[in-house]
C-alpha cells in the first residue's frame, strides 16, 4: 500500500519523509516498548519505495537514538530515557535505585598513572591511581567511566569496591570503609558521537550519539577527592539541572 504522506514531488527527500512519519507513528504509540518495528520489505510495501530508501530512514532514525537495531532479532522503539537530576550527592546505584533500576559496575582495570590536568585538579603531586569501569543498568551498559584519585588518601580501595558480584555503590564503599561523604564538585557536559573503543563496550555503533560528563567529586569538607569522566549512551538517558524548587511538571519543558 502506497502511502499518502510521501510527497514524490516535495524537495525534501524521500528517506527523510519516511523517517519523519516513522518517528511520528512511534510517537503516537502505534509501536509500544519491545515490540519488532516491519521490516524493510513491510516497509517498503507499505509506502511504495525501495529497500534502500527505506534503510536510509532507519538508520537516521538509529543515528538520532529513536530506534535500536538488534543484531538477528530486528529494529524496536528505543527505550525510554531515563531522567538524572543532579543532586549534591553523586551516586550512580542510588540514581539508578531511584528508578527501580538495578545498576552494576565491570572493573576493567585499574592503572597508577600520571597526569598533570587531573592532579591539579585534585590539589595533588601524588601519582593517580585510574579506574576504568562499565556500568551496566539491568544488564545493559550505560557508560564507560573513568575515575582518578590520589592513590595515597584511599588505600585500598579495590578491596572495597567493586564488589565481586560488580554490585555496591562507590558513595556507600566511601562513606562505610573512610567516613568519606561525597559530594558533586562540579560537572561538565557536552555532546559527541562513540569512538571504536565507546562502540565496543557500550554496545553501539561508531557514530552513535552519547553523552560525555567529566567532573569533580569532593569530601564533605570540600577537599578534592575524585575526578571523572564518563562517556554515556545518547539513548538512554537525559539530565536535568533544576535551579529552582519547581514542581517537575513546570521545570520539565524549560530550556
Amino acid at each position: 500500500m502506497r502511502s499518502p504522506h510521501l510527497n514524490r514531488h516535495s524537495g525534501t527527500a524521500l528517506y527523510r519523509q519516511l523517517s519523519e512519519i516513522i518517528e511520528a507513528r512511534l510517537k503516537a504509540g502505534e509501536f509500544p516498548q519491545g515490540t519488532r518495528l516491519p521490516s524493510l520489505l513491510e516497509f517498503a510495501d507499505e509506502y511504495g519505495v525501495n529497500r534502500l530508501t527505506v534503510r536510509e530512514a532507519l538508520d537516521e532514525l538509529a543515528r538520532r537514538g529513536v530506534i535500536e537495531v538488534r543484531q538477528g532479532t530486528g529494529t524496536f522503539p528505543a527505550p525510554t530515557k531515563v531522567r538524572l537530576e543532579l543532586a549534591p550527592v553523586p551516586s550512580f546505584t542510588h540514581s539508578m535505585a531511584a528508578h527501580g533500576m538495578s545498576a552494576q559496575t565491570r572493573l576493567l582495570e585499574v592503572r597508577t598513572v600520571t597526569d598533570k590536568r587531573i592532579q591539579a585538579e585534585l590539589d595533588t603531586t601524588e601519582r593517580l591511581a585510574r579506574y576504568s569501569l562499565i556500568r551496566y543498568v539491568d544488564d545493559v551498559p550505560w557508560t564507560l567511566t573513568t575515575i582518578w584519585m590520589d592513590r595515597t588518601r584511599l588505600p585500598r580501595l579495590k578491596s572495597h569496591w567493586p564488589s565481586p558480584d560488580t554490585t555496591g555503590s562507590l558513595f556507600d564503599a566511601l562513606r562505610d570503609h573512610y567516613g568519606i561523604e561525597l559530594r558533586r564538585g562540579y560537572r561538565t557536559y557536552w555532546s559527541d558521537v562513540a569512538d571504536s573503543r565507546d562502540a565496543e563496550y557500550l554496545d553501539v555503533s561508531v557514530g552513535f550519539p552519547v553523552l560525555v560528563c567529566e567532573g569533580l567529586d569532593t569530601t564533605q569538607d570540600g577537599e578534592p577527592l575524585l575526578f571523572t569522566a564518563s562517556t554515556g549512551r545518547g539513548d538512554r538517558m537525559k539530565v536535568t539541572f533544576r535551579y529552582q524548587d519547581v514542581p517537575t511538571s513546570r521545570a520539565e519543558p524549560g530550556t
